[in-house]
């Protein structure tokens, strides 16, 4: 199939947040609930034939090991999927980081979004959404998502939405 689009998008955030669990979700629809840390990068691919894109989506680990070597996996990055546990808010608090350390890299009007993840954990919430949108507020993007990996809930929005902006640019 001829892809009229063709994006890198990589897939950042602090370990442990479901980045490797919404990957698996959208582009294989399972869910592993076993914790396994993502060594360095993987990468896998995803068509969207209605929209004449092919997603190829890089899981980069989050450890501090893997964060060295960032600026390397970023290379050529079209967008960027920016998550965080809704359970955890150490991982909201490295938002900033994150896209800083994009905007740094990569071209400032780089597109992203951000996903708060792990909302079916609805008893165990510590971010609530409406602290995300504050955050997000002053950011000069501000596409925010709540998702979960375990539900399925947004995350085929979530990664149509980045090839979306994408395709905006290229127009």
């Amino acid at each position: 199939m001829e892809h009229e689009y063709r994006f890198k998008v990589v897939v950042v955030g602090e370990e442990a947040v479901g980045k490797t669990s919404l990957i698996l979700r959208y582009v294989e629809n399972t869910f592993e609930g076993d914790y396994i840390p993502t060594l360095g990068v993987n990468f896998v691919v995803k068509d969207l034939p209605d929209m004449s894109t092919r997603l190829v989506i890089w899981d980069i680990g989050g450890q501090n090991m893997w964060k060295a070597k960032l600026n390397l996996y970023l290379k050529g990055s079209d967008g960027a999927i920016i998550i965080f546990d809704v359970t955890r808010p150490v991982t909201f608090g490295t938002l900033d980081t994150w896209i800083s350390k994009l905007q740094q890299q990569l071209d400032p009007q780089f597109p992203y979004v951000v996903v708060g993840n792990k909302t079916d954990l609805q008893d165990l919430r510590k971010v609530q959404e409406a602290h995300a949108h504050k955050f997000l507020k002053n950011k000069r993007h501000s596409i925010y998502f709540e998702a979960s990996a375990k539900t399925g809930k947004n995350v085929e929005d979530l990664f149509r939405r980045i090839a979306d902006e994408l395709i905006k640019l290229q127009q």
